[in-house]
């Protein structure tokens, strides 16, 4: 009967009664990390300040840390396993901060897990209403796999919780929020003791970056041009230097070599390597893209006489530069200029970043 009233006490207090860690006491040890437009976690790992996160959190060059009583630091990457997810920052600004225990030895199964983080927490920027949600939040579940390179976990893992620590009943990081499956309930967390191995040997690769893919809409300048519609890929080397190459078709191209007369063309293909200048972070990112390449000009020409098929018209290729500007969301604004044989000619361009980034390197 005692013992029933014990965990009756227990349960009412909303903590398990196998442990004397309180959440609250965890997310001291967390921080926020902004590396462009992105929002992660990390956790800082021992007393000269070094934080631990998830790599593809830090792929681009430059990393701000954020406390929970609103410091901001400057952070550096100082090792790297890519295969791992993982990253290790110096943050000199957070010597002597709070820092989580490791967990000793490989977590069972059906073990309490903790997720630490931000979900979505990049909302709380946007609507007051979120104001002192989502931003250092604390999540339960259980480990529901042990694997040879990850934890899996059905803890509730989203946006904002990647490179946030996975802890266990006592506290102690047991993973690195890394990724989820589609749906509720599958979250992977790279393991403490591939954290640990990096910070007795830290190597860290110093080209990386990101690659993915976006939308493109080209509106042409001139009459005799047709706008046009299509797709890009492209990788960034630390968010500094881009190579993209992309290729569109026609819009009513066909329509106006008819009702014009006269042949007709439109961008097909471009490829550009550009500079990158990044201005703030958070939902405010934004970033000038110039670069220098070249254009594929597709044409269409009018129908022969007492005819009304249009033909395939020659390819010609063009010198260009271009000027982007992507902003918040991912939308971006360019302009285009190539170098044709009658002189400049102006695109103005339209893009949307979906699927976005598709991974890191």
């Amino acid at each position: 009967m005692m013992s029933a009233l014990l965990i009756g006490a227990s349960l009412a207090q909303g903590f398990p009664e196998d442990t004397q860690w309180r959440p609250e006491e965890g997310l001291r040890t967390v921080v926020a990390l902004r590396s462009g437009a992105s929002l992660c976690a990390g956790v800082v790992v021992n007393a000269q300040g070094q934080v631990a996160t998830a790599y593809h959190c830090v792929a681009g060059a430059k990393v701000q840390v954020k406390t929970r009583d609103g410091q901001s630091f400057s952070a550096t990457v100082i090792a790297s396993d890519t295969k791992q997810d993982i990253a290790l920052l110096d943050v000199p600004g957070l010597h002597g901060h709070p820092w989580a225990e490791m967990a000793k030895g490989v977590p069972s199964i059906g073990e309490t897990a903790w997720a630490l983080g931000h979900p979505f927490g990049s909302a709380s920027e946007q609507s007051s209403s979120f104001d002192g949600l989502l931003m250092w939040s604390a999540s339960k579940g259980v480990v529901s796999g042990v694997g040879e390179r990850w934890v899996q976990v059905d803890t509730p893992v989203n946006p904002g919780n990647s490179g946030g620590p996975i802890v266990n009943a006592q506290g102690e990081v047991i993973g690195i929020a890394s990724r989820k499956l589609d749906g509720d309930g599958v979250a992977f967390a790279a393991p403490v003791a591939a954290l640990e191995a990096l910070m007795e040997s830290p190597e860290h690769r110093r080209l990386g970056g990101s690659y993915g893919a976006g939308l493109d809409l080209w509106m042409p300048i001139s009459l005799d041009q047709a706008p046009s519609i299509g797709g890009h890929v492209q990788a960034d080397v630390r968010d500094r230097v881009v190579l993209s190459v992309g290729a569109a078709a026609g819009l009513d191209r066909r329509w106006r070599a008819l009702s014009r007369n006269e042949a007709v063309s439109w961008t097909s293909g471009v490829a550009l390597l550009s500079g990158r200048v990044r201005l703030g972070d958070g939902v405010w990112s934004t970033s000038f893209d110039l670069g220098v390449g070249g254009i594929l000009l597709s044409s269409q020409l009018p129908p022969p006489e007492d005819l009304l098929i249009t033909r395939p018209g020659p390819l010609s290729f063009q010198p260009a530069a271009q000027l982007q500007v992507e902003v918040a969301g991912g939308a971006s604004f360019r302009v285009l200029v190539s170098q044709g044989p009658e002189g400049p000619q102006v695109n103005i361009g339209m893009g949307w970043a979906w699927p976005g980034r598709l991974g890191v390197w």
